[in-house]
């Protein structure tokens, strides 16, 4: 399914039918933005129309600039896609018009196969009394429908959502929030392949959230800034989104790898009966975190034993063999370990550290506990671990984060 990511803010409130169907609370909530998309042919504007298909959004469409201006007029619009070769009156000077009239509806314009030709009249032409600091100032240009088209709307929307900061009311704590809110609407996930170690063959991929906004673009500025804000569990219900909009299209053996703050454990909307993740338990294993505060938590393992009887799996992250990792993993029981990487660096050259691993690969094994070693870089790594009888590895030396990485493609 086409994704589309929409946390930009509009003015009108409605309800969230996912949110209320996944926590059985109704919730006042934004409506969806509104893209119009605007092509002479009526066929490739149907296709357009369908690739863009989404709960997320709301999509109408056009075939000339008079009756994109009419509907600009009846209804408020968030973002207006038009076709560069449309006949006539360019797509670029179409957009012209709507900065001129609408100055914070975003403009995306697809370019012809000849390249982007005038492109640029959208901004130039525009009147010199123009906002500069609408968010819509900058004119998208994307090829045509697809991928880049897809992050040019979410580019679009964040863009809206990030301005929509100064509506806020002027205390720092509402302006900071809403920039978190821009934040996680420009969020987006990247995928690491986790290997068996036996025949190097794709088990799964850890989900490691990224994002596009200054100062929140790292998996460790966004969780820092979530834990700032005690917004922790809303990070992870936008991964989860996430996940639910490629889960699909990743293999159908593949397990998917996401990490859940302890927060999470009482959040409601995971584990509520019509969730929409519970369709996909089986293929998903939740991390958590050695350090986590999870023993003070109420409720800590009946919450776990509840994910696992809806069929999900529990991976105990970063485990180092200490005290306090043996006791929380006594209270997670999880399916799959996976060892700190200060473990794994020092495995090839450190007798001492391989003794430990090897204990801990051969107690896991007789637990029914499978092992995983992250942060593994280079093949002599690769190959001592695979000999202490490691059957998970991941790092590296299988392939970097991406946000599709090479060996999905043709899965595409």
């Amino acid at each position: 399914m086409t994704t589309i990511t929409t946390r930009a803010a509009t003015t009108k409130g409605g309800v969230d039918p996912v949110h209320a169907a996944t926590t059985g609370v109704i919730t006042p909530q934004p409506p969806p933005p509104v893209v119009l998309v605007v092509d002479h042919d009526p066929t490739l504007l149907r296709s357009l129309l369908w690739s863009l298909r989404s709960e997320r959004i709301r999509v109408v469409g056009a075939v000339d600039a008079d009756e994109a201006l009419s509907l600009l007029e009846r209804n408020p619009i968030d973002v207006v896609i038009a076709d560069e070769a449309t006949p006539g009156i360019r797509g670029s000077t179409l957009l012209a018009e709507v900065r001129r009239r609408y100055p914070d509806t975003g403009r995306i314009v697809l370019r012809d196969t000849a390249g982007v030709v005038g492109v640029t009249d959208a901004v130039a032409n525009a009147p010199d009394d123009a906002p500069i600091d609408a968010p819509a100032d900058q004119l998208h240009v994307t090829p045509g429908p697809g991928p880049e088209l897809i992050a040019s709307i979410n580019d679009v929307l964040a863009e809206r959502a990030l301005h929509d900061t100064v509506e806020c009311d002027d205390s720092r704590h509402q302006v900071d929030d809403c920039r978190f809110d821009a934040a996680l609407a420009r969020s987006w996930i990247a995928l690491q392949p986790i290997v068996r170690a036996g025949t190097h063959t794709v088990f799964g991929h850890e989900v490691l959230v990224r994002g596009d906004l200054p100062g929140f673009m790292t998996a460790p500025q966004l969780i820092e800034a979530a834990t700032a804000r005690s917004r922790l569990v809303d990070l992870d219900r936008a991964v989860r989104h996430h996940v639910l909009d490629i889960i699909d299209r990743l293999p159908p053996h593949s397990r998917v790898f996401i990490n859940l703050a302890p927060e999470s454990l009482h959040d409601d909307e995971l584990f509520c009966d019509s969730a929409p993740l519970h369709r996909h338990a089986s293929r998903v294993v939740f991390e958590i975190a050695a350090g986590a505060p999870i023993d003070a938590m109420p409720d800590t393992a009946d919450r776990l034993a509840d994910l696992k009887n809806l069929g999900y799996r529990i991976a105990f992250d970063d485990f180092c063999a200490g005290d306090a990792s043996l006791a929380s993993m006594a209270m997670l029981q999880p399916e799959i370990v996976k060892f700190d990487p200060a473990l794994v660096r020092q495995v090839e050259w450190s007798a001492p550290h391989r003794r430990l691993l090897a204990s801990v690969i051969a107690s896991c094994r007789t637990a029914g506990v499978l092992t995983l070693a992250e942060a593994v870089e280079t093949d002599a790594e690769a190959e001592c671990l695979g000999e202490l009888g490691c059957d998970l590895l991941q790092g590296y030396r299988f392939g970097r984060p991406q946000r599709w990485p090479a060996h999905l493609r043709d899965l595409v």
